[in-house]
């Protein structure tokens, strides 16, 4: 583990790796090998998440029926649902509910 190092070089010994990289959107993993006096770029994407709707709702300005499975980028969006309005984190596959709150629960 080397904390955040964003944009920052990571120097390692010759060889393979694993690199993990974990935000809170998310994260993801990439296998290299690395050659002697050479240097590598890695470039990850945190892939999408599913967010299945028991309710009707408005999410980021789109318009969504109950039922809908939908397929969004990890981050902090505009819910509208039953006459409340909340800004939610999705960080992983959830179901976007209106009870207890407005929410997206595991």
């Amino acid at each position: 583990m080397r904390g955040n190092l964003r944009d920052r070089p990571i120097e390692v010994p010759v060889g393979k790796h694993i690199v993990r990289c974990v935000n809170p959107a998310g994260e993801w993993t990439r296998e290299t090998d690395v050659a002697p006096g050479t240097t590598r770029t890695l470039v990850g994407t945190v892939p999408d998440i599913a967010v299945t709707l028991e309710i009707d709702a408005t999410i980021d300005g789109t318009r969504y029926a109950r039922g809908s499975v939908v397929r969004l980028k990890p981050r902090r969006l505009e819910v509208i649902a039953d006459g409340k309005r909340q800004f939610i984190t999705f960080r992983v596959s959830c179901t976007l509910k209106d009870s207890p709150e407005l929410e997206c629960y595991r």
